[in-house]
């Protein structure tokens, strides 16, 4: 049985790469600690990718924001700029990382090389 799982992980490894695959285990993690303790889920309302980060609506300016749900990324490749990924809240909206009060995404590149 271990030498089939093997093999499968070697498969996996060579399909994808493994930042790739982080980045795809990190988000299914995230995803199951969401579902497990009922935390609000991107799939509330359209989901749009820029580069590296997942919007809850297409990315924009935004101004006269209640609040800002933000985090940082890096795009897959050698030699990429991390990038500034967020949502903008509605006033008397939670402002949790959902998509429920999000009228504005932003996506912008950042001057940090990722390692």
């Amino acid at each position: 049985m271990s030498e089939e799982l093997e093999r499968l992980a070697l498969k996996l490894e060579r399909g994808v790469g493994r930042r790739g695959f982080l980045g795809t285990l990190s988000a299914a993690s995230a995803t199951l600690v969401a579902a497990i303790f009922g935390f609000a889920q991107k799939s509330e309302a359209l989901v749009v990718a820029c580069i590296c980060c997942t919007l809850c609506v297409r990315p924009g300016a935004c101004e006269n924001c209640a609040c800002t749900w933000s985090w940082t990324c890096c795009p897959p490749g050698k030699a990429q700029f991390s990038r500034t990924c967020g949502e903008c809240y509605r006033p008397g909206v939670a402002c949790n990382g959902g998509c429920r009060g999000v009228f504005c995404s932003f996506c912008s590149q950042n001057n940090v090389l990722c390692s």
